[in-house]
């Protein structure tokens, strides 16, 4: 048995509704869930490069072997024979450790340089991102006002109809 005019016509109207309710609130979400571009942290420090230059200045702390002339210069050359071999092994240490520092202030340097450009880059994303989120939500807003135009539209055509009859 069909359905009375009256209880199709209440039906369709509580399911348009219902229907309407639903978009605005998952609209409502959306909108409530637009990100903002929050502060990213800072890259670490820069390196802490104060002392890399009296380092480089003072690592060679070994004069080098005594001129053996005279009695005190024979007594530094056997003094220089003892312990020669052992400052020349710090000596090693010292210029390896330089080297060392240097080669690593370059790279954090670097990374230093590679983190703030990764974090300006990464901003200017989000910003996009944002804003692309916004025009979406601003579509999204327009869609309701857009097909009840089109049921003004499909309603005018009943009216005319209904007169025409």
């Amino acid at each position: 048995m069909a359905e009375p005019l009256e209880e199709t016509l209440r039906r369709l109207e509580q399911e348009r509704s219902e229907a309407d309710r639903r978009y605005n609130d998952a609209l409502t979400a959306v909108d409530r869930a637009l990100p903002t571009v929050a502060g990213l942290p800072a890259p670490v420090l820069a390196l802490d490069d104060r002392q890399l230059a009296p380092l480089n200045d003072a690592w060679n702390t070994v004069p080098g072997a005594p001129a053996a002339r005279g009695v005190k210069g024979r007594l530094a050359a056997v003094v220089w024979r003892v312990v020669g071999r052992y400052l020349q092994r710090q000596l090693t240490f010292n210029s390896l450790l330089v080297d060392h520092l240097n080669r690593d202030a370059a790279a954090a340097r670097q990374a230093h340089r590679a983190a703030e450009e990764a974090r300006s880059a990464l901003e200017s994303r989000l910003a996009g991102l944002v804003e692309f989120n916004a025009r979406l939500i601003g579509c999204l807003q327009q869609i309701t006002p857009y097909v009840d135009t089109k049921d003004r539209s499909a309603a005018s055509g009943a009216i005319v109809l209904n007169r025409a009859l």
